[in-house]
């Protein structure tokens, strides 16, 4: 049996973020509802393949600012993370979901495998 539960969980930010429960399992419905339908925001794909290019050719500048690498490293994330979504899309798209409550919601028992536990 299915018993997954709707609950308002307290971010330590002050937000509240509506969760999927079951037992001590917490799945984010919105991050489902992003990040597998394949909404995640595009990077900046222009602001990177600069960096990219200043690390390569012009390496002395592009290390007189330290955060040159933070920003190269946080765009790469945002990259992975927009690619890994298109690609949750995609694959969902093959098994004939779409971007519906419906199958959103058939989606989160799925996520909860990963057994993250809560203890509130």
């Amino acid at each position: 049996m299915n018993c997954l539960r709707p609950v308002e969980v307290n971010a330590p930010n002050g937000h509240i973020i509506l969760c999927a429960k079951k037992d001590s399992v917490l799945v984010p419905i919105a991050k489902v509802a992003t990040y597998a339908m394949g909404k995640v925001a595009m990077y900046p794909q222009s602001e990177l393949r600069q960096l990219q290019q200043m690390k390569q050719n012009a390496r002395k500048l592009f290390e007189r600012n330290p955060g040159n690498e933070q920003r190269l490293s946080h765009l790469k994330k945002l990259r992975h993370n927009y690619e890994r979504s298109r690609s949750m899309l995609k694959s969902l798209q093959k098994v004939g979901l779409n971007d519906s409550e419906n199958d959103i919601n058939n989606c989160i028992p799925l996520a909860s495998c990963g057994r993250k536990s809560y203890d509130g």
